[in-house]
């Protein structure tokens, strides 16, 4: 397990079952922000380190993406049938990024391969 959660010394970390037994009183990491956050999202966040097995070291690839659990999609003018509420598939991505299922069919919003979202 790995949980991101904001530290003691008011950063943000990704850590593992360790920092949850420790109820997350900590500033313990694998990744961690390289600042203090002062209450900004972690998706907001864009200075992150990472552990290289000896040291924290600055990662400008490293990055948080939110991904609601669901949302509804509107679509008045075309395409009525994609239409309807949408919930994140849990453990599922598509090209790196979240995918989401059509609750009444089998319609999914997804990241394609040309790095547009789409429902198909």
């Amino acid at each position: 397990d790995k949980f991101l959660y904001s530290g003691s010394t008011g950063k943000w970390h990704v850590g593992g079952r360790d920092v949850k037994d420790k109820n997350f009183q900590c500033s313990l990491g694998f990744i961690s922000s390289k600042e203090h956050h002062d209450g900004v999202w972690p998706d907001s966040v864009k200075l992150w380190t990472r552990h290289d097995s000896k040291n924290h070291v600055d990662d400008a690839d490293v990055a948080v993406t939110l991904a609601p659990p669901s949302f509804w999609l509107a679509s008045p003018h075309g395409q009525r049938p994609c239409e309807g509420k949408y919930e994140l598939m849990q453990g599922t991505t598509g090209n790196g990024h979240p995918v989401w299922k059509h609750v009444n069919s089998e319609n999914f919003l997804y990241s394609s391969l040309n790095h547009q979202w789409q429902v198909g």
